[in-house]
């Protein structure tokens, strides 16, 4: 199957009703596509690409989790045409910033993206918590980083995504850094495959357009634990069209 269009799964997207602060496993999936270069974010006296702000707040994101419990660890996916292990596992949080402050783009613009390799990716380098556990020693939780305006993510397969929403421990958030949406790209196109590829109620789904503010302040909406936060599920998500 090669779609455009979020998966039919059948997954109803209950909430698990565990409760516990527990250790997190994080993995950032870093888009390396050059939009992220050639595409801008403003503060009121400045401009910087998505790639330079997007450093910023990963690196406050990941010494502010470390602040609070040193257990939690980091990982790293990089985005290219498909998604490729990039960083192991790591408590340290100064070797996490370094390596994604090391992350360059290929000098491609990534026509398309197979989001299939990022759950096989997954799946062949994390182990994940039993099904049945009341209380995991860790949650997983993949904080999607995705910045393309002219690429719309494809499925081809889904039996890696399914092995995945059947783990109740298993989360992911996205976060969409874009272009303003216009008919000269795909940025509503994208959202809606973006907003529905996590069916479960603690979903975290971000999106950001032209202010490098908002970068920060919608980070920090992420730092609470996906077991202990207050879900978005009767929120109204839309994509973000400045009226600047």
């Amino acid at each position: 199957m090669s779609t455009s269009q979020s998966p039919s799964t059948g997954f109803e997207g209950s909430e698990t009703s565990v409760k516990c602060n527990c250790p997190e496993k994080i993995i950032f999936c870093v888009d390396l596509s050059e939009e992220l270069d050639k595409t801008n974010l403003y503060t009121k006296d400045n401009s910087h690409s998505v790639r330079t702000i997007w450093r910023n707040a990963i690196e406050l994101f990941v010494y502010n989790k470390h602040l609070f419990s040193p257990k939690h660890e980091f990982g790293v996916i990089a985005l290219r045409d498909a998604a490729i292990w990039s960083l192991d596992f790591t408590d340290d949080p100064e070797a996490v910033c370094k390596h994604v402050n090391d992350l360059t783009s290929c000098g491609e613009m990534y026509p398309s993206f197979d989001i299939t390799s990022l759950y096989s990716t997954i799946l062949e380098n994390v182990k994940l918590p039993s099904a049945d556990c009341t209380d995991p020693p860790y949650v997983v939780r993949v904080i999607l980083m995705y910045g393309r305006s002219f690429s719309t993510p494809v499925y081809k397969d889904l039996d890696a995504y399914e092995k995945l929403m059947r783990c109740p421990f298993f989360f992911l958030d996205v976060f969409y850094t874009h272009a303003p949406p216009s008919q000269k790209n795909e940025c509503e196109s994208t959202f809606e495959v973006l907003a529905d590829i996590y069916p479960k109620p603690q979903a975290m789904v971000i999106d950001v357009s032209k202010n490098a503010t908002r970068i920060f302040d919608q980070m920090a909406k992420l730092l609470g634990h996906p077991l202990l936060r207050m879900t978005q599920a009767k929120q109204d998500f839309k994509l973000e069209v400045s009226n600047d």
